[in-house]
């Protein structure tokens, strides 16, 4: 199933010099005020930047902080990364006292539900469509359907369809269509390099179902694929920071926090492709940089490479092409010469993408078949998405930004930017016209992409949940590295700076370990759905029978439970009003709200949160999830079963 060579593309050298300036720099001398102020090359119109802090560390003291704080990432990636993963620990709850279904038994009742013009994240028979309730386990085959998720999924609702994706693939016969195109081919094609090298994987089903645990593999493989990028990341940003404040111990504060930062944190523990996108973003960014200071072809080249594969990573990281026209304004060149590299660049990037997307360019062609997955596909994520401009939608917007970054860095970073813009414009004016002082082309080239990235998060952002603050990673991280950068040159206010860092440090200490306690906490072998498990199987015990849901029971909506003793409803929330009388209900949730233990008049439901978070909630993240709970508290024993 999964054994497919993984189409690359070939990133040149730079990219490597790129990473071996990292560590270069961390070998210097951290003193900004003794440092000489070297010329570029000759012909060269962009001065060297002019450290202002007195700041002094010894060069093993840089040394030794760069080298402990990329340890420390790697530890707070490999942490729980094993969280969440398929097992036959839920076949107890599923099937009672009866022997549990064998993988020929499931599929035999589940059939063969392939679809050649769908895309691969598309559902044969989504309930959403419905308006009324629907009893979900009414039949064998449904019943089916529900094991099939607890012994395949993860608790990640979308790491599957990566496999769902590499499943319908035949390398034999040459059938490498991914049917999934948000997602591109350099993640796609990747993962499957990675498990068809490593993992030996087949194509039998039936071994998967009665084995979940030899599929889990691959979410671990897919986990250290996306934690690897996350790392390369921790380089660009350790890189650019040298490059904003000549001092490798910021630079290791800022991999601390970048490893910390929870939606960084989250990412490096989920098999998506945001993190590695987000990690070839940075290094565009970074060689839109060096093409800045040297005007050498081999950087432009580069950028444009890096541009195209941020895209090849997730349709999302398009933004990213605005460093192109950016570096390129940036550089005192003529403006022939910026046409001529903005369209070889342009070239170059659609080259990198449509060789690591090659059905992309397919469908595209043939766009008006009766069966084109593509035209599936994207169908698929405009009906999940409406732009809409509006206060709910800041709002909206202004809370996932805070769930990604955590307040802290989002209002440092902003202020950071405009420090660093205000500090370069003196600058400008005082080395003259031609100058473009490092400070203002870091806050140009990451800005730029940053902001376009949050103004179409603001456009989506009306009333989604905790996850989808994902799509806020880029920016997040921008605004660690201007949060940083413009604490650090504050030159001439050391004490305040120390206690500032302090808090920053602190704040995203805290949020981070958080995410890593929960995926710790997932990890075990009592992982938190199965005590949400244990406790539905108490109420069924007091006379509880029937569970409305929101979604469709799965390893991340909703615990395992009996599937011949419950009856389990789903109702879709625009039918509140219409849904189907239940003992209990159930949905996962973001936080744990403060109304927990909550009651109605006496003989009304009780409303409940079972699972506490660990120190701070971690909304974007689907590990150790809270339960919102309502029904009779003589079903749930409300006194006894606070969630703990």
């Amino acid at each position: 199933m999964l054994g497919i060579a993984g189409h690359t593309t070939a990133v040149p050298g730079r990219l490597c010099e790129i990473m071996h300036e990292v560590a270069v720099a961390s070998t210097s001398r951290d003193t900004r005020a003794s440092q000489p102020n070297r010329c570029l090359p000759k012909g060269q119109d962009c001065p060297q930047f002019r450290p202002g802090s007195p700041t002094r560390y010894t060069p093993t003291v840089s040394r030794i902080a760069l080298v402990a704080s990329f340890l420390f990432a790697v530890i707070a990636f490999a942490l729980g990364i094993h969280w969440g993963l398929p097992s036959r620990a839920a076949d107890p709850f599923l099937f009672g006292q009866r022997a549990p279904w064998t993988g020929e038994q499931i599929r035999k009742l589940i059939g063969d539900r392939a679809t050649a013009g769908l895309g691969a994240d598309v559902d044969r028979d989504p309930l959403i469509s419905r308006d009324g309730p629907v009893w979900l386990n009414e039949t064998d085959a449904q019943r089916a359907a529900i094991v099939l998720r607890y012994r395949l999924y993860s608790a990640q609702p979308d790491e599957m369809i990566t496999f769902m994706s590499l499943a319908g693939m035949q390398p034999s016969r040459f059938e490498l269509d991914p049917k999934l195109y948000q997602y591109g081919g350099l993640w796609i094609y990747g993962v499957a390099a990675i498990i068809g090298a490593t993992l030996n994987p087949t194509a039998n089903l039936e071994h998967y179902l009665d084995h979940p645990e030899q599929f889990a593999r691959f979410y671990i493989a897919a986990r250290v694929y996306s934690a690897m990028f996350g790392l390369v990341g921790a380089g660009a940003v350790a890189w650019i920071l040298k490059r904003l404040t000549a001092s490798s111990v910021a630079a290791a504060i800022g991999v601390l926090c970048y490893a910390l930062l929870p939606v960084v944190n989250n990412m490096a523990h989920e098999a998506k492709p945001h993190l590695p996108a987000a990690a070839l973003m940075l290094l565009a960014c970074v060689a839109g940089m060096k093409f800045v200071e040297t005007a050498r072809a081999r950087w432009w080249v580069l950028t444009a490479i890096l541009c195209g594969g941020s895209v090849s990573m997730i349709l999302s990281a398009w933004p990213i092409v605005v460093v192109v026209p950016a570096m390129l304004c940036c550089r005192a060149i003529s403006w022939r010469q910026r046409a001529v590299i903005a369209t070889a660049s342009a070239v170059i990037a659609l080259d990198v993408y449509f060789l690591c997307n090659p059905y992309v360019l397919k469908h595209l062609l043939a766009w008006n078949s009766p069966e084109n997955p593509l035209r599936s596909n994207l169908a698929n994520s405009k009906a999940m998405y409406t732009a809409a401009l509006s206060l709910g939608s800041i709002s909206d917007a202004a809370r996932l930004l805070g769930y990604a970054a955590s307040g802290v860095v989002v209002i440092l970073g902003f202020i950071g930017a405009l420090f660093l813009s205000f500090n370069a414009a003196k600058r400008r004016v005082a080395d003259g016209p031609t100058s473009q002082p490092r400070l203002g082309v870091a806050v140009i080239l990451l800005g730029a992409p940053a902001a376009i990235i949050l103004i179409q998060f603001t456009l989506l952002a009306d009333g989604k949940p905790g996850e989808f603050a994902r799509f806020a990673l880029f920016p997040a991280v921008v605004l660690l590295i201007f949060a940083i950068g413009g604490v650090w040159n504050m030159a001439g206010w050391p004490a305040a700076r120390a206690i500032v860092l302090f808090l920053l440090v602190g704040r995203v200490a805290v949020g981070g370990i958080s995410y890593v306690w929960h995926f710790l906490r997932d990890s075990g072998e009592r992982p938190t759905r199965l005590i949400v498990a244990e406790r539905m199987e108490a109420a069924r015990q007091r006379g509880a029978r029937s569970v409305g849901l929101h979604a469709e029971p799965a390893p991340y909506s909703a615990p395992p439970m009996n599937l011949w003793d419950w009856e389990l409803w789903y109702s879709p929330w625009r039918a509140v009003g219409r849904s189907q009388p239940c003992d209990i209900w159930l949905d996962a949730v973001d936080a744990y709200p403060d109304t927990s233990g909550w009651r109605a008049p006496p003989g009304g439901p009780v409303f409940l949160e079972w699972i506490r978070p660990r120190l701070l909630p971690t909304p974007i993240s689907w590990a150790a999830k809270p339960f919102s709970v309502r029904g009779q508290a003589r079903l749930l024993d409300a006194p006894a079963e606070q969630a703990r």
